[in-house]
C-alpha cells in the first residue's frame, strides 16, 4: 500500500475524473449545439445578413466564412476530433464577432471554447480514442 495515496483517495480521484468527463462532455455537446444553430441560422438567413451587413466589405465572403467555420467547427466539437485546436479557432471568431456586435453571449461563449481548448475533450470522443489528447 502506498501511504502517500491511501485506497479512499484513490476512489474519490476515479470517481472526480469520472465525473469530470461527464461534465466536459456536456458542455462539448452544448457549445457545439449553440455552434451548428448558429451556422444553420445564417444558412437558411444568409440574403438577410449580406443585406443587413452591405455596408461592411464583403459581406457575403465574410458571413459564409463564419458559417462554414461553425458548421464545420460544431460537427468536429460534436464527434471530439481536433478539439483543442478547433476550440481555438472557434474562440477567436467567436471573440471578433462578440466585440463587433458587443455581445455577453458571444463573450460567454469564447471563454467556454478557451476552457474546452484547454482541458481537451476528455471521453467519449475520437480524440481520446485515437489517443490524440486527453483530460487535464
Amino acid at each position: 500500500m502506498n501511504a502517500a495515496h491511501p485506497p479512499h483517495a484513490r476512489r474519490a480521484d476515479r470517481k472526480a475524473l469520472g465525473m469530470e468527463q461527464y461534465v466536459n462532455l456536456a458542455g462539448r455537446l452544448t457549445l457545439a449545439y449553440l455552434l451548428l444553430m448558429s451556422g444553420v441560422d445564417k444558412a437558411t438567413d444568409f440574403g438577410h445578413l449580406t443585406y443587413a451587413l452591405d455596408t461592411a466589405p464583403w459581406a457575403d465572403l465574410t458571413v459564409g466564412a463564419v458559417m462554414a467555420i461553425e458548421l464545420g467547427g460544431g460537427v468536429l466539437l460534436l464527434l471530439g476530433w481536433h478539439t483543442r485546436q478547433m476550440a481555438i479557432a472557434l474562440a477567436v471568431v467567436s471573440a471578433v464577432s462578440a466585440w463587433l456586435f458587443d455581445s455577453t453571449l458571444g463573450w460567454l461563449v469564447t471563454a467556454a471554447l478557451l476552457l474546452l481548448a484547454v482541458h481537451g475533450s476528455c471521453a467519449f470522443s475520437l480524440d481520446r480514442r485515437f489517443k490524440r489528447t486527453g483530460c487535464t
